[in-house]
């Protein structure tokens, strides 16, 4: 069920061209280093898991996801991501235009 959601939401995003969606996989341990986030998004995970954010200020948290349960961050978020699992970590952020 997951599956089939995920191909319908790609293919309706896949059409609204880019930013679009983006298919993420972390391996344990790897981050995305500090960024700041260009636009509004929502990040869909693949997989249970836990992330480890990092603010700019060295504040850090644990953000336990759930697969298929999406949230939404405003343009403008600047973070640091940890795969703070022991597999490969995946989900799909969509940024909006």
């Amino acid at each position: 069920m997951l599956e089939a959601f995920l191909i319908t939401l790609l293919g309706v995003m896949a059409a609204q061209a880019s930013p679009g969606p983006n298919l993420i996989a972390v391996a344990p341990g790897a981050e995305t280093g500090g960024h700041v986030q260009g636009h509004d998004y929502c990040v869909v995970p693949l997989l249970d898991g836990k992330l480890e954010i990092v603010d700019p200020d060295g504040t850090s948290s644990l953000a336990e996801l759930r697969a298929g349960e999406s949230y939404y961050r405003p343009k403008g978020v600047h973070h640091n991501m940890i795969n703070a699992n022991d597999f490969d970590y995946s989900f799909v952020e969509i940024e909006f235009k």
